[in-house]
């Protein structure tokens, strides 16, 4: 089963079925373009993300310095290198890393509930 629409070659009909002759011209018959504004929207789709990632580099409240350390440390690197080891011995890269996103959402679900209790407490201090 195709994915297209267009009936095969072969069994086409209509003006597009075959090519004309090298210099028959006259033959030629003109179709429309199926999807005449998908440059526009290409091009205004680049415009967007060229205007969000100027904004997102040259931006000096996003600190760079720190982004880097944070993604260079050791335990970052390693976590790095085990997934690719992983991925060397069994070719399953993805289950791992499913797992340690399972992991990652529960231990930031609980640390940020632990983390609203601490802030609720030490609120009440502040209020008096």
């Amino acid at each position: 089963m195709a994915l297209t629409s267009d009936p095969p070659i072969d069994k086409a009909t209509g003006p597009h079925v075959a090519p004309p002759a090298d210099d028959d011209h006259d033959a030629l018959t003109v179709v429309p373009v199926r999807h005449p504004w998908h440059w526009a929207a290409v091009a205004a789709t680049a415009v967007v993300l060229a205007q969000f990632l100027h904004g997102l580099v040259t931006n000096p409240g996003r600190e760079w310095d720190v982004f880097a350390h944070f993604f260079t440390a050791e335990t970052i690197l390693k976590a790095v290198r085990q997934v690719q080891v992983v991925h060397g011995r069994n070719g399953r890269a993805v289950p791992l890393l499913m797992v340690a996103t399972v992991w990652y959402i529960l231990l930031t679900t609980v640390l940020s509930a632990l983390q609203h209790y601490v802030e609720r407490h030490y609120a009440k201090g502040a209020a008096r």
